[in-house]
């Protein structure tokens, strides 16, 4: 099987490295990474020993023509790429699948038409912690209906206020937070209502000064 991981920052050297890990066991063959900076891709190929690379997305589909490609780039690029490679092979697509719902219909509509797998990165779901809580709450569900949950995540908070790539919280962190819900229920919500609050970070704005 031959691997292709579009996208070599954070999170697509996380998914090279355990690729790398499988491909001791046989199980893959082949790994092409994808990137459109090439010093950085000149990086990542060299500490994993990963001998071909190509800044362009279709030039490697063309090429290579992989079984299967994860998708690690910027969120707002996911639909664009996987529109490209979802008539050839099967992907994985870091959360969120898409920077809008439409798009995320289409990637779907897409991938049944042509047959092909399309799985996104909700790692979540097997947390050690998530995965005790499921167990615990099943037992609770068997005696009577749960009414209530709330959560609260905390981080860093987006690379940069100017970054064009990064779209909102809710898109980073909040749909962590639903799709733990949505798998420990095992039901989609009927209805959503949301709001929001600006406050000043004084922490950092401290720092800052």
């Amino acid at each position: 099987m031959k691997i292709a991981i579009v996208g070599t920052g954070r999170w697509g050297r996380n998914h090279v490295r355990v690729l790398k890990r499988i491909m001791e066991k046989n199980t893959i063959d082949e790994l092409v990474l994808v990137d459109p900076n090439l010093e950085i891709l000149k990086r990542v190929s060299k500490q994993y020993g990963i001998e071909k690379y190509y800044t362009d997305v279709i030039e490697m589909k063309k090429r290579e023509k992989p079984d299967a490609a994860i998708i690690a780039v910027p969120t707002i690029l996911h639909y664009k790429i996987a529109r490209v490679l979802l008539d050839s092979m099967d992907l994985l697509i870091e959360k969120p699948i898409s920077s809008t719902l439409n798009e995320a219909k289409e990637i779907v509509e897409i991938a049944e038409k042509e047959n092909r797998i399309v799985a996104v990165g909700h790692i979540e779901r097997f947390n050690p912690a998530i995965t005790a809580l499921k167990e615990n709450l099943l037992k609770i569900i068997k005696q009577g209906n749960i009414t209530f949950i709330n959560g609260e995540r905390i981080g860093p908070g987006p690379p940069s206020s100017k970054s064009e790539t990064y779209l909102s919280v809710a898109h980073d962190l909040m749909v962590h937070d639903i799709d733990i819900v949505v798998s420990l229920l095992g039901t989609l919500p009927t209805r959503v209502t949301a709001w929001g609050v600006k406050s000043e970070n004084y922490a950092f704005a401290t720092e800052l000064n």
